[in-house]
């Protein structure tokens, strides 16, 4: 039985950012990042908010708008 993502949980993931437009990968992170879920925002909220109550394995996918990161250009 696998354990969902949730607050308080440690998660450990890997992932990779593509361009839409090109397909170029822009970065990529191959080795687990670890944090703990609910009180380390360490990627987008967006991103968070898609783990929660996923599982090991799982694999999601997320538009993410740079400017909403970053700001406008």
């Amino acid at each position: 039985m696998s354990e969902t993502i949730r607050d308080g949980k440690f998660v450990e993931i890997t992932y990779k950012v593509t361009d839409k437009k090109t397909g170029h990968v822009l970065t990529r992170v191959d080795f687990p990042l670890g944090y703990v879920h609910g009180h380390n925002e360490i990627l987008s909220p967006s991103v968070h908010t898609e783990l929660e109550g996923r599982s090991a394995g799982d694999v999601i996918e997320v538009p993410i708008d740079g400017s909403q990161i970053f700001g406008p250009r």
